[in-house]
């Protein structure tokens, strides 16, 4: 949330579920001179990624080449948050999800 805070996203949007914060998943993903790249223009030096993610029924890994999928630090009722970034949209995604599902790990430095 504090990232989303500094690239401009509302508090209101913030707290939101789903899809937020027009414009903030552009300034997340890699450009498209990055490398590698993705269809962002990167201005937050977050250097967002497709990852996709691995489902917590089966195992199974899933949209490798349209979604970058985030853990949060943050539990929430019965799953862990996490963000999604997605091909062709510019919003950032905020849901909860099981912790036995993949997901990428960024890490802060201090």
């Amino acid at each position: 949330m504090e990232l989303e805070g500094s690239l401009g996203m509302s508090v209101s949007d913030q707290n939101g579920w789903g899809n937020r914060g027009t414009g903030i998943a552009d300034k997340m993903k890699s450009s498209a001179s990055d490398v590698p790249s993705w269809n962002g223009n990167n201005s937050s030096g977050f250097s967002g990624l497709t990852t996709g993610w691995r489902t917590p029924w089966n195992g199974n890994y899933a949209s490798e080449s349209s979604y970058g999928y985030y853990w949060s630090s943050t539990y929430y009722v019965d799953g862990a948050m996490y963000r999604r970034l997605s091909d062709g949209l510019n919003k950032v995604h905020r849901e909860n999800d099981s912790e036995r599902a993949g997901m990428t790990i960024r890490c802060v430095k201090d």
